[in-house]
């Protein structure tokens, strides 16, 4: 705590305050003596009247001192600053960070958290005069100064914040906060950073982190009240990329962010399917609907879901594109020279799958344009784009190559797998199949026995295998319990690990009827639900992008949004051909890609679901971080700018000027 003065050079002036005591000084001075009768009844009378004025006389005393001290310290303008060390005369730098995400639309009584955000950064502003500096932050993705660097303008960043509106897309603290920093290194003077927010759990995971040395961090929360919310946080297809003739399901995940259960209605609308379910959302939990879907011919068809309305409304809907294809283009890696012809061979019988062979080298950038991965004798290295396939829904099958490591695995499944790698091994008499898993989905094709017993067949070598995670699932085992046939789930899908030689001098299998249908239910089975639609699901916030399978002309295209208004489209080349964007998705719904007027591609942008979880952190644990927590951009302006105490000290004045006056006039009675 401590007080400062902003008219330091009055100073003088306080002497002031030594005038009433002097002047009472002076008029006790003794008068002069004369002689004269008996003064015994006047000393009497004198005695008794001097009993009641010395006390109201030293009364009168502190009252005038107090006035005139009253009235210097108005002159001087002590400002007082309660725990934070203040310097006199510096200048002041401020970047005000006001968070535009999403959650900040959420309504806390009459208006918008955004709402009250920007009324309370403009209290933060208001307190500066024209030779400090500031700027503005919005909290997007990605934030976005209204500066290059601190300017002197005010009046411009208090008409933005009358100006502003919220996003529908999810924010980055850390990147607005180096950003923050940024403009104010190097700075003279006092420098600080004010953050009004709702501090939304999800979004300021690592609150009191990211600030450069020497800068000031205050916070000004502008959530009043917990809110609940139901949102739908996930719509996906199973299979995310259906083939013409079966049959899809649409599901429909709802979140509750509450503490109690909701029952709510998702209504659906489904290429021509309309249909509705009512689901019971536990309290914090999730509940998902489901709508099975046709594809009775290939092309696109969309999806869109809707739950019912709540004070949060921009995540109660979902959009999905949904690509329906003729067949799946499958990209053959034929590293290993035993099994891989049988692979090409099953390939070519195979009606809905077209093989493409990847080359050894550089099969990488080959393998983004398949729908599958057989990696036939693949070794396990670079698996970045087979983490890409696995997370975009695509099925892999993997034979490993003899002696590879188990890192490719490990990088795969994202857990530790023993160092014991994928060594050959040929035993002394040949093994057998075993069935293991009888109700995995590729094995169902069996169950009445008249397709045959997948497990048939004698082997004459096979790969060790590393002790797999806990959550794969083994399909067929050897005799000798090493893994045959396992799912494991890898890069948010699931990976098929084959263990089975197809060679003619290890086994017969590739010849027996079982291995045809196995080998195809494996791949279809193996279909997730992945986001790789024809437009390519995006989130709001994000950049709307088009790889085309030819090249088109930028100027030809353009791109609707749900609104209807047009944007252009510009091209720019990638390692993997040209894409085509055309800006950030700013609002959720469909974006619809045309050339002229013809119709190419569709682009469902959705909420951030992240955004759906309305709890925020208590400004309690904003302070344990280190960062300041404050009530409103008033209190945050009066810890920079101290409070004006000269109100106070000129109301004292007054007072005590109507208290002397009061005196004087009961005197003048007396």
């Amino acid at each position: 705590m401590n007080l400062l003065f902003a008219n330091v050079w009055l100073w003088p002036f306080a002497a002031a305050i030594a005038v009433p005591i002097l002047l009472h000084l002076f008029a006790r001075a003794r008068p002069p003596v004369f002689p004269f009768s008996s003064l015994l009844f006047l000393r009497r009378v004198i005695r008794e009247q001097h009993r009641v004025r010395k006390p109201r006389d030293w009364l009168l005393l502190a009252v005038r001192t107090l006035l005139v001290a009253g009235l210097v310290a108005a002159f001087l303008q002590p400002l007082w600053f309660g725990g934070h060390p203040a310097r006199a005369g510096a200048g002041r730098n401020v970047v005000v960070i006001v968070d535009a995400t999403a959650s900040m639309a959420c309504r806390d009584g009459a208006q918008s958290r955004f709402a009250a955000a920007c009324g309370e950064a403009a209290d933060v502003l208001s307190g500066l005069s024209a030779r400090d500096r500031a700027n503005l932050i919005w909290l997007r993705t990605p934030p976005q100064a209204v500066f290059p660097g601190l300017g002197v303008n005010i009046g411009y960043l208090r008409d933005c914040l009358r100006q502003g509106r919220v996003s529908t897309e999810a924010g980055d603290p850390a990147a607005a906060l180096r950003l923050a920093s940024d403009l104010l290194r190097g700075v003279e003077g006092r420098r600080e950073i004010c953050i009004v927010s709702d501090f939304q759990q999800t979004t300021w995971r690592e609150i009191g982190a990211g600030v450069a040395h020497g800068i000031d961090v205050v916070t000004v929360p502008v959530a009043r009240s917990p809110a609940g919310n139901m949102a739908i946080t996930r719509l996906f297809a199973q299979p995310a990329a259906p083939l013409a003739g079966e049959d899809a399901t649409v599901f429909v995940e709802v979140s509750n962010f509450s503490d109690a259960p909701r029952q709510t209605g998702v209504q659906a609308e489904i290429g021509e399917l309309r249909a509705s379910r009512n689901v019971l959302v536990p309290a914090w939990g999730r509940a998902t609907a489901a709508f099975r879907v046709p594809c009775r011919q290939a092309g696109d068809f969309t999806a869109a879901a809707t739950i019912g309305e709540d004070d949060f409304s921009g995540d109660n809907a979902a959009w999905l594109v949904v690509p329906v294809k003729p067949g799946l283009r499958v990209g053959l890696l034929a590293a290993e020279s035993g099994t891989a012809p049988y692979w090409r061979q099953a390939l070519r019988a195979l009606p809905w799958a077209q093989g493409v062979d990847l080359a050894a080298g550089g099969w990488e950038s080959d393998a983004q344009r398949c729908d599958a991965l057989l990696l036939c004798g693949w070794d396990g290295t670079q698996p970045a784009p087979v983490r890409a396939a696995l997370a975009a829904g695509k099925p892999v099958i993997w034979y490993p190559a003899r002696g590879a490591s188990e890192s490719g695995l490990a990088a795969l499944t994202g857990q530790p797998v023993a160092a014991t790698g994928f060594e050959w091994l040929q035993p002394r008499e040949p093994l057998g199949l075993r069935l293991v898993d009888a109700d995995d989905p590729a094995l169902a094709i069996f169950a009445g026995g008249e397709r045959g017993n997948p497990a048939a067949g004698m082997f004459r070598g096979r790969l060790s295998v590393p002790p797999l995670p806990v959550d794969a699932r083994v399909l067929l085992k050897y005799t000798d319990g090493t893994p045959a046939v396992a799912r494991l789930k890898a890069g948010g899908g699931t990976l098929v690990l084959w263990n089975v030689a197809l060679a003619p001098d290890l086994s017969g299998w590739a010849a027996r009827t079982e291995f045809l249908p196995l080998f195809a239910e494996l791949m279809l089975t193996s279909r997730g639900a992945g986001t790789d639609t024809a437009g390519g699901a995006v989130l709001a916030g994000q950049e709307l992008v088009l790889r085309a399978e030819r090249d088109l002309l930028p100027q030809a295209l353009r791109v609707d949004d749900p609104e209807g208004h047009s944007r252009a489209v510009t091209r720019r080349e990638s390692a993997n051909g040209p894409v085509y964007t055309a800006g950030r998705a700013e609002r959720p719904g469909l974006y619809t890609w045309r050339m002229d007027r013809d119709l190419i591609a569709q682009t469902a942008v959705n909420f951030p679901p992240e955004e759906s979880d309305l709890r925020t952190i208590p400004p309690p644990a904003i302070a344990r971080s280190g960062w300041a927590a404050v009530s409103g951009g008033r209190a945050a302006r009066e810890r920079r700018d101290g409070v004006p105490l000269w109100p106070w000290c000129l109301g004292l004045a007054l007072v005590c000027g109507l208290a002397e006056a009061g005196a004087a006039l009961w005197a003048a009675k007396a």
